[in-house]
C-alpha cells in the first residue's frame, strides 16, 4: 500500500515561480520514496486530477489584504477528515500549520522571509508571528535560507550550515537547481545586463533601472534586459516612468515571461544577471541558474540571498551600480568562480541527497 503525502500550499499548479518548481522537483523524489502525491491549493484556473482546489474568496481579497490566505486556511480546516488521510503532511510556510490535524506527521517548509516591513496590517502582522510558531513533537522545519533560522532565535550565519541538521528536527537545505540544464552552452555573449524578475515593487526592478542609469553600463552600449511580467499595473507603469525620466527607451527592454528554454537562452548570451530584490526572498532559483550558466550575478544583500556567494550590494542605486561595474570589469574570474558555487553546494543532487535524508527521517 502507498504512503499518501499531500502538499498544502498557496501555489502549485500551474507551475510558474520557485514554490511550484521547489514543490514539483519534492514530489518526484517522494514518488522515488513510495509516496503517493497530493495537493490542496486554491483553484487558478487549470485542473488537474491530484489537486484538491478550494473555492475563490471571491472579490473579498481586492479589498482586505491577505484575505485569500485567510480564507484557505478556512478551506483547509474544513477539509481535516481529507488530511487525516494522510501519511505526511508537507506545510508550503507556517501561515497554515496550525489548520493541521496534530496526529499527522508534517514537514513545515520555509520558502523564506514571506512578509513585507512596508506594511502593518493584520496580513503581515499574522505572517511574522506565526513564523516563529513551536513545532509540534516530531514534526519538522526545513528552511531554504538562514534568514528565517535567525528570525527563529538560531545562530546560523549567513552562507554556512548548508544542508545540514541546525537544531533538533531544523534543516537548512539551499534551493538548488539542475545544472545538467541550466548550464554554460559557450554561446557568444552580448552586451547584456539580464534582470530575471518578475515586475513587484518587493523585486526591486526600479533599483535595478536606477543603478543601471548610474552605471557606467548604461553609456557604454550594454542593455538592461528585464526577463518576467506582467507587463501591466501600477508598478510596471512606475518602471517605464523612470525608463522615460533617464531617456533610456533604447537600453532598457521589458521582455515579458518566457518560458525555461529561453530564460536559458537568455542566461547565456548575457554577460551578467542583477537580482536587485528589496524583500520576501528565499535562495533565488534565478540567481543560481544564471550564475550556473556562466552569468555571474551581483544581488541585493537580502533575505535567502546572503547564502548565495555571489557579488552582493546595498539596497540603493549607487552601491549597486559600483557592483555592476566591478563585476563587468571582472567578469571572466567571477563567472568561473560562481559556477564552481554552483556545483559545491547547488546541484539538484545536493538537493535530493538532503530532502531524501529528511523524509528518511519520518518514514
Amino acid at each position: 500500500m502507498k504512503k499518501k503525502s499531500l502538499h498544502v500550499t498557496m501555489h502549485y499548479f500551474p507551475i510558474f515561480g520557485g514554490q511550484e518548481v521547489y514543490i514539483d522537483s519534492l514530489s518526484k523524489i517522494l514518488l522515488d520514496q513510495g509516496y503517493e502525491n497530493k495537493y490542496i491549493q486554491p483553484f487558478r484556473g487549470k485542473e488537474h486530477e491530484d489537486i484538491l482546489f478550494t473555492p475563490p474568496g471571491r472579490f473579498f481579497h481586492r479589498f482586505i489584504p491577505g484575505f485569500d490566505w485567510f480564507w484557505f486556511n478556512l478551506n483547509v480546516l474544513l477539509s481535516r477528515s481529507f488530511l487525516k488521510k494522510q501519511s505526511l503532511i508537507f506545510c508550503n510556510y507556517f501561515f497554515h500549520y496550525s489548520m493541521l490535524p496534530k496526529d499527522v506527521r508534517t514537514i513545515v517548509i520555509s520558502h523564506g522571509v514571506d512578509w513585507t516591513t512596508k506594511s502593518k496590517d493584520v496580513f503581515n502582522k499574522y505572517k511574522k508571528s506565526v513564523a516563529r510558531s513551536k513545532l509540534r513533537t516530531n514534526d519538522i522545519l526545513v528552511a531554504n535560507c538562514s534568514e528565517i533560522l535567525r528570525y527563529r532565535g538560531l545562530n546560523v550565519q549567513a552562507g554556512e550550515s548548508l544542508h545540514t541538521e541546525v537544531a533538533n528536527n531544523v534543516f537548512f537545505i539551499p534551493n538548488c537547481i539542475d545544472n545538467s540544464k541550466f548550464r554554460d552552452l559557450g554561446l557568444k555573449r552580448k552586451k547584456n545586463i539580464l534582470v530575471p524578475r518578475n515586475i513587484r515593487r518587493s523585486r526591486g526592478v526600479t533599483l535595478a533601472i536606477e543603478a543601471f542609469n548610474i552605471s557606467s553600463a548604461s553609456k557604454e552600449g550594454y542593455k538592461l534586459i528585464i526577463a518576467g511580467g506582467p507587463l501591466e499595473g501600477r508598478y510596471y507603469e512606475e518602471c517605464i516612468e523612470l525608463v522615460d525620466k533617464y531617456q533610456l527607451n533604447e537600453r532598457v527592454e521589458f521582455v515579458g515571461n518566457i518560458s525555461q528554454d529561453e530564460l536559458l537562452s537568455y542566461y547565456n548570451r548575457s554577460l551578467i544577471s542583477v537580482v536587485p530584490t528589496l524583500e520576501m526572498e528565499g535562495t533565488s532559483l534565478s540567481a543560481l541558474e544564471s550564475m550556473s550558466c556562466g552569468c555571474p550575478v551581483v544581488a541585493t544583500y537580502v533575505g535567502g540571498l546572503k547564502d548565495i556567494d555571489c557579488v552582493h550590494s546595498d539596497v540603493n542605486p549607487e552601491s549597486l551600480a559600483d557592483k555592476i561595474d566591478l563585476l563587468i570589469e571582472d567578469v571572466d574570474a567571477e563567472s568561473a568562480r560562481q559556477k564552481d558555487v554552483i556545483l559545491n553546494a547547488h546541484t539538484i543532487e545536493h538537493w535530493k541527497k538532503s530532502w531524501k535524508s529528511v523524509v528518511d527521517r519520518i518514514s
